[in-house]
């Protein structure tokens, strides 16, 4: 692992300047995966009727449990790459 963290030391500290993880977000356009404070939404939360998301906590688990929280990840990761694919400006999928 220290090799590898090595190697790529230069393109990590690209973020080391401000906030990382939110130059990290912004430089990856990776915005739509979390809120206006930078919190990360628990992908397992999507609700389909508001198009909202829970926020990603150490409580939570981002991973799907049931299968009610299975598909609620299918539709919440399909939901933030459309939105990325038009922030990017791609069609939406």
């Amino acid at each position: 692992m220290r090799r590898a963290l090595d190697n790529y030391f230069g393109w990590f500290n690209k973020f080391s300047r401000g906030i990382p993880f939110e130059n990290y977000v912004d430089f990856l356009k990776l915005n739509d995966f979390v809120n206006e404070s930078y919190e990360i939404y628990d992908l397992t939360s999507f609700q389909t009727a508001t198009q909202r998301y829970g926020i990603l906590t150490e409580e939570t688990s981002s991973i799907p449990n049931t299968k009610e929280e299975d598909r609620k990840y299918i539709y919440g990761i399909n939901n933030v790459i459309s939105l990325r694919n038009v922030r990017l400006g791609k069609s939406s999928i």
